[in-house]
């Protein structure tokens, strides 16, 4: 027996891009995803998830870690399939593309999730490239207030 495998860091309904040929990098593959993204309805990132919620328990993970839109939807895929999560509604404030989210809606967000047997809600800050300082620091601030976590990825473009 080994233990489950954790994935940190996903986009789990992106599942439903798989197979779609971007051939670009950096800030021109990003615009055409959230292109694509700011089409999605709940339903769509719903069986998006459970899709990939799937493909990871089939590939052994037990925890995964995901920062998206809709992520209410990602949390009833998660328990309807029994594994946990840490998701995050993530924050993209500086580009136009796509969907957008305050810091206080994700903070809401994961205030909702206390509680949950299998889901814990963080704070999704996108990135540094992505988000102001303000909303930084007030994620910051409110996650030492009220005891929550941040999920932010460290990627540079």
């Amino acid at each position: 027996m080994t233990p489950g495998l954790v994935n940190t860091h996903t986009h789990i309904p992106m599942h439903l891009f798989k197979n779609i040929p971007i051939r670009e990098t950096g800030f021109k593959w990003l615009s055409k995803v959230w292109k694509m993204e700011s089409c999605l309805k709940p339903r769509h990132v719903y069986y998006g998830a459970l899709a990939g919620v799937l493909e990871l328990v089939k590939s052994g993970v037990t925890l995964f870690g995901d920062m998206y839109l809709f992520e209410d939807e990602v949390a009833r895929a998660s328990q309807e399939v029994g594994v946990r999560a840490s998701l995050s509604l993530g924050v993209i404030e500086l580009f136009e593309e796509p969907p957008h989210y305050s810091i206080e809606e994700s903070i809401q967000f994961a205030e909702r999730c206390r509680g949950h047997e299998l889901v814990r809600g963080l704070i999704g800050v996108h990135a540094l490239y992505s988000v102001t300082p303000d909303s930084v620091r007030k994620a910051s601030e409110v996650a030492v207030e009220k005891g929550l976590r941040i999920h932010m990825t460290s990627l540079s473009l």
